[in-house]
């Protein structure tokens, strides 16, 4: 390539014009393996990195066919709100207890690796008012 990055005939080729394709194609390389400027030698449009995020879309979980309504898994967001929930009661031990022997769990379990049911949603609803 010369310097409009035009190709160069095979009869008019150099030492220096081997050199600099060997590297700008080194350059190129490095680029991609450590994703620097990439964008540039991939001609790809370049993202402004002081753009505001996309606020995330919360959805809800999926439901899995062949299961019953109270089997199905809880979104994040309603696991967040139940376990904070569980936290404001004044007799929050006594609703891990509960809650645990409900479910057949070791005492050892921890609520928020097994909270994660639609049934466990409807057992807190159902229980609420005995632990505020």
């Amino acid at each position: 390539m010369d310097h409009k990055n035009k190709p160069v005939a095979y009869e008019s080729v150099n030492a220096r014009d081997v050199t600099d394709t060997h590297r700008r194609a080194l350059a190129a390389c490095a680029a991609f393996t450590f994703g620097l400027a990439w964008q540039l030698w991939a001609k790809e449009e370049v993202e402004n990195p002081m753009r505001e995020p996309a606020p995330a879309e919360s959805k809800p979980a999926a439901k899995i066919k062949g299961i019953d309504e109270g089997d199905q898994p809880l979104d994040k967001d309603a696991v967040v709100v139940c376990l904070g929930e569980i936290q404001s009661y004044s007799k929050m031990q006594d609703c891990i207890k509960d809650f645990r022997a409900a479910f057949n769990l070791p005492s050892t379990a921890k609520l928020n690796e097994t909270f994660t049911m639609v049934k466990h949603q409807q057992w807190l609803n159902a229980n609420a008012s005995k632990y505020v």
